[in-house]
């Protein structure tokens, strides 16, 4: 059975994924280059310090829905079995906030035993194992990718270059690589967790 790749990111209160809020959500569908992006009202006011980083302030956020009410997009966008989250840090951060969102459907509580979750930490790690640092940011101007700006969309959009750019040097390292990574990316994930 083959996975969809979903790149994604989200920008949210702080670092706390059981305690803190999302503010920002970026998915992208690798197979049909579908995007649904949104800032999210998160109820309660940010920091002068994730403003700093994300650009966002209260007073956009005022403006938009809280979560409960983009559920209804958000299900009809992932709700579906055998996707494959992509994140950079997603083992640490995203996949819990996601998992989170996920708890807030009944209809996504019914595929997500079925999903996924692909951290392009643990792959540049793998391809570049000398290296000291796996930010998003070095990684991707060094690779020269415009770097993401701490903004969802922007951020996922980085990711997926990367992430196709990781494939490509794994593929000149073996050339029946690519082939076996194109055509089911669980192949990929079996390599690397």
């Amino acid at each position: 059975m083959a996975y969809k790749l979903v790149f994604y990111d989200f920008e949210t209160t702080g670092l706390n994924p059981f305690h803190d809020k999302i503010i920002e959500y970026s998915f992208n569908k690798s197979n049909t280059n579908e995007t649904l992006s949104n800032l999210v009202n998160p109820e309660t006011s940010i920091s002068p310090i994730i403003t700093k980083i994300t650009n966002i302030t209260n007073e956009m956020l005022q403006q938009e829905a809280p979560l409960k009410d983009h559920m209804k997009v958000l299900e009809e966008f992932l709700g579906e079995p055998n996707l494959m989250f992509v994140a950079h840090n997603g083992d640490g951060f995203d996949r819990f906030f996601l998992k989170r969102l996920a708890s807030l459907s009944e209809k996504l509580q019914s595929v997500i035993h079925t999903w996924k979750y692909f951290d392009t930490i643990l792959m540049s790690k793998l391809v570049f194992p000398k290296r000291r640092s796996h930010s998003l940011k070095n990684l991707c101007n060094d690779l020269m990718i415009s770097p993401g700006t701490h903004r969802a969309h922007d951020d996922t959009m980085a990711l997926k270059e990367l992430f196709n750019k990781m494939v490509n040097i794994l593929a000149k390292q073996d050339p029946e690589t690519k082939k076996i990574l194109i055509e089911n990316p669980l192949n990929l994930w079996n390599i690397i967790y």
